[in-house]
């Protein structure tokens, strides 16, 4: 199978140092621009390379949950600066992800942790990935469905 590249939005892509050729943009621990601080970027946004060379050129996915916390340090420290606070710091080696792949009655709960590690190890800590295929994949999205909305829906966003 043969998959159209993924890219970002066309305006970073276009505007000049903002974004890599593909539109992301690059981001430090801090999930701010290397280049223009006042660029903070969080996800699906963000060029993220592979952790090693791949004979293939691939790109990395990136999860909801992941997002989720990218955004949540990128918005803590954008009050940090604000407040003249020291930033929170996230390495992307450090990113785990948590991914339920609901197939109608049957699916699969996907989770790890430091995949994004360079040469096998991200600050000494080996990646490790889990997966449980079943019914209870179904089960646990549908949960967590009622959960994620339920919380939007009264404003009450807990990671």
């Amino acid at each position: 199978m043969i998959v159209p590249p993924f890219t970002g939005v066309d305006a970073v892509r276009e505007a000049d140092g903002l974004g890599n050729p593909m539109g992301f943009i690059p981001v430090d621990e801090h999930y701010r621009h290397p280049e223009y601080e006042d660029v903070y970027a969080a996800g699906v946004a963000i060029a993220i390379a592979p952790p090693d060379p791949t004979p293939v050129p691939a790109g990395v996915p990136k999860t909801g949950q992941m997002t989720e916390v990218m955004a949540k340090v990128a918005a803590r420290n954008i009050a940090a600066d604000i407040d003249s606070a020291k930033r929170e710091s996230l390495p992307l080696e450090d990113l785990g992800a948590i991914c339920i792949l609901d197939g109608g009655n049957n699916g699969v709960i996907f989770k790890a942790q430091h995949m994004l590690a360079r040469n096998g190890r991200a600050n000494g800590k080996v990646p490790s990935a889990h997966l449980m295929a079943g019914p209870q994949a179904h089960w646990a999205k549908l949960a967590f469905e009622r959960v994620f909305l339920s919380s939007r829906k009264r404003g009450a966003l807990v990671l």
